[in-house]
């Protein structure tokens, strides 16, 4: 499936979210990844726009919008090109990409085909899955 292109589409999940706040690399783990019971991911044209509580970006949907619930779905993605990853040395970065069969990270519009997968029809048999885009490179 590839994400909508340049047409103002915006697509939203809504569920149980996990996901990094921080590079959990460079912080405590526990302090990195953030669980929210109620949460919210909002995409345009196939990119990751905002994820966070539900009650705090349900302002930024338009009116009737559609908001998919994900049915206890998670993404877990593999090394992503983003500024969480920025910090990580050249030398560093180019081990991660030895051990990544597909040899490069990934990109974030990689992880938004991902959640508007799980937002959409096509996945309505989908429960409980864990998702995970990461090229191949698995911990």
């Amino acid at each position: 499936m590839n994400p909508p292109a340049g047409d103002g589409t915006i697509s939203a999940l809504r569920g149980t979210l996990i996901f990094c706040r921080d590079d959990p690399f460079l912080t405590d783990p526990g302090k990195a990844f953030v669980s929210e019971p109620d949460g919210l991911v909002i995409c345009r044209d196939g990119m990751i726009q905002a994820v966070g509580p539900y009650a705090a970006l349900k302002a930024e949907l338009p009116p009737n919008a559609d908001v998919a619930d994900h049915s206890g779905c998670l993404i877990a993605p593999g090394f992503i090109e983003t500024p969480m990853t920025a910090p990580i040395t050249a030398e560093m970065k180019q081990q991660f990409i030895s051990l990544t069969p597909i040899g490069r990270f990934g990109e974030p519009r990689d992880i938004a085909a991902a959640a508007l997968y799980l937002a959409s029809d096509d996945s309505r048999f989908m429960v409980g899955q864990i998702i995970s885009p990461n090229g191949g490179f698995v911990i």
